[in-house]
């Protein structure tokens, strides 16, 4: 099930106290309205009563959707620095849910679900719009390091995250966000899928960049830059 409660939360701007639902648990397969704000970034977010500024709590959930076979630790992008410990704690809790250690034929029933973390609101929306853009999250890490080295794209600064945030057939749709306020910090781009299509053709070229990214839970290139 979804779980959740109220709480007050200050807003930054002006300190006014706000009531927002906050959940503890988003359970697609029980409430999957749920999924369609987090892609609107409305989970957890509201306008303060008081000064009409965006109020916005960070997310501290497991997402599941065993219909699609995803279950994805989410995390306050502040906690990005401690993603060794958290990537092994849920990788424990993900074992004793569904994994190898869950009772029963639970795990049985969800052999091919690969859990996954994702520190902050936009990795964890870019999780679920590759989902629906039907490409995994591996190839898409993969795409990305394809553009950084085409000289496509350039990096901001070290402390930014390339995201993806809509998707066409023709193309994918990312911008860079500050990894720390979480804010847009660019125009959006696009890339074709010529890199993925090549990934699924000729598997041997990026057999090597494949065996890099798609390692434990945290497939993030900013595994790379948070080391």
């Amino acid at each position: 099930m979804s779980m959740q409660n109220m709480q007050e939360i200050p807003c930054r701007n002006c300190s006014a106290s706000n009531t927002i639902e906050i959940y503890h648990t988003v359970n697609i397969g029980r409430l999957p309205t749920l999924k369609e704000q987090i892609l609107n970034d409305k989970l957890q977010s509201i306008n303060c009563k008081n000064c009409g500024a965006r109020v916005r709590v960070e997310p501290l959930f497991p997402y599941i959707d065993l219909k699609n076979k995803l279950w994805i630790a989410t995390r306050p992008a502040s906690e990005i620095i401690l993603w060794r410990e958290i990537e092994e704690d849920s990788a424990n809790i993900f074992n004793l849910s569904l994994g190898p250690d869950a009772p029963g034929s639970t795990h049985e029933m969800n052999t091919d679900i690969k859990p996954r973390v994702v520190f902050g609101w936009s990795a964890l929306k870019e999780k679920l719009l590759a989902h629906d853009a039907g490409i995994s999250d591996v190839e898409l890490e993969m795409a990305k390091v394809a553009t950084l080295k085409s000289g496509a794209v350039t990096i901001p600064n070290t402390l930014s995250n390339m995201r993806l945030v809509g998707f066409s057939n023709e193309f994918l749709i990312l911008c860079w966000f500050d990894q720390t306020t979480q804010k847009k910090i660019s125009n959006e781009f696009h890339i074709d899928y010529s890199s993925i299509n090549d990934m699924r053709k000729n598997p041997e070229r990026w057999a090597n960049l494949k065996e890099m990214i798609d390692v434990g839970l945290y497939i993030d290139l900013g595994r790379a830059v948070n080391l």
